[in-house]
């Protein structure tokens, strides 16, 4: 049977958005991890640490689930930080356009 790493990511059909599960063959077991097929990259693989706290794939597609939703999450949180600075740069210009009218 052959072994495989799981990693899940979504895309936007312009309606919905859709999940998707990729599986990356295992090539090799090292002490540390596992080296996967992925031809995405120029070398057509990828080192997969199995021990780090954040790893590109999982070894069950539970594990990929809880990774996606912890990847999303960080995301969602910088873009929200990143709003919050384009609202506060936003007030800003108002205020500064109210203050050059008056002139």
């Amino acid at each position: 049977m052959v072994e495989k790493l799981y990693r899940y990511d979504y895309y936007n059909t312009g309606y919905d958005v859709k999940l998707s599960c990729s599986e990356y063959i295992i090539l090799k077991r090292t002490p540390c991890g596992v080296w996967i097929q992925d031809y995405s990259r120029k070398v057509g693989k990828r080192f997969v640490n199995l021990n780090a706290r954040k790893q590109f794939a999982s070894e069950s597609k539970e594990l990929a689930m809880i990774g996606f939703v912890k990847r999303k999450e960080r995301q969602l949180s910088i873009l929200r930080g990143q709003i919050c600075s384009i609202e506060l740069a936003i007030d800003k210009a108002r205020v500064g356009l109210k203050e050059d009218c008056k002139l």
